[in-house]
């Protein structure tokens, strides 16, 4: 015995469009009945000098008593840009209930300025956060859920890579060269930033060619190499010489090995990914970049 059963389909109008869509969307946590409770949030720190968006490794701390009524409603938040040590909780910023963030024609990625409410999940949560990451860390896929490789936070480019995990001090930039594609950076003194494959972000340099987001080709004593750079979340060939170098900029600290993340599953393309650029301000969007959706 069987029942004859004729479904009511949802399609689109005949001849009309059609969309599809199997990416992840960075700072987006999925959804568990138990783990948004998890949400938090706090108020991003006055001494915050970029804008905040979803996705973004991030400090809490709880503001100390003051004199007159304290104005802020919750902890301060911030960016990190230095690794967490074993012991110190971190947390990822998320755009889920964020709905005080600023959105523009020049800028529609929703960003949080100074004072600004901002929600994030604490790690411990076991919430499941999509954060974009390096397409090189497709390697995983297949892998353990624990990976056999170190991976690590792009605290610049605000993305999960691949790293043997060292971290490196900031130094000064005293020359830059560009030769066939490549930018060849010298330090004031050796950085301990070694080998291929490390994100790193410059800035201070004349001309300003020279600043911005970088993946090392090649990094030993005080010679750094790179091709690729950063340009509102796509990875770039360094097609064009920069110019002649006039004046010393900075090499930031970055690297380290990122501690307490699960990798759960990967999205190398079509997933969108929030392009910054630290010249303009302004946040966009990449729809042919790669998100990990990580547990914490």
């Amino acid at each position: 015995m069987s029942i004859s059963y004729q479904p009511m389909l949802t399609t689109n109008a005949y001849g009309g469009f059609s969309v599809y869509s199997d990416g992840f969307v960075q700072g987006v946590f999925s959804d568990d009945p138990a783990t948004r409770f998890e949400l938090a949030g706090g108020v991003l720190n006055s001494t915050e000098v970029f804008p905040m968006f979803g996705g973004t490794l991030i400090y809490e701390y709880v503001p100390g008593a003051t004199t007159s009524p304290a104005v802020e409603m919750g902890s301060l938040v911030g960016r990190s840009f230095t690794q967490p040590s074993t012991s110190t909780p971190f947390a990822f910023s998320v755009f889920n209930q964020a709905y005080g963030m600023i959105q523009s024609t020049s800028s529609p990625v929703p960003l949080a300025n100074n004072g600004m409410s901002i929600n994030y999940f604490r790690s411990g949560s076991n919430a499941r956060i999509q954060v974009a990451c390096d397409p090189a860390i497709a390697s995983l896929e297949g892998g353990a859920v624990y990976p056999t490789t170190a991976i690590s936070w792009d605290f610049y480019g605000q993305q999960l890579v691949l790293s043997a995990g060292v971290a490196w001090n900031s130094e000064t930039i005293s020359n830059a060269t560009w030769s066939n594609g490549t930018i060849t950076f010298t330090t004031g003194s050796a950085s301990s930033m070694a080998g291929a494959g490390n994100w790193f972000y410059v800035s201070g340099v004349n001309p300003s060619g020279y600043n911005g987001v970088f993946k090392s080709a090649s990094a030993s004593g005080t010679s750094i190499t790179t091709s690729v750079q950063l340009v509102n979340g796509v990875q770039t060939a360094i097609a064009s010489t920069p110019g002649s170098f006039v004046s010393a900029g900075t090499l930031a600290a970055g690297g380290g090995a990122a501690t307490g993340i699960r990798v759960l599953k990967l999205q190398i393309g079509n997933s969108l990914v929030v392009g910054y650029n630290y010249t303009t301000g302004q946040a966009t969007w990449n729809r042919a970049g790669s998100c990990a959706e990580i547990l914490i």
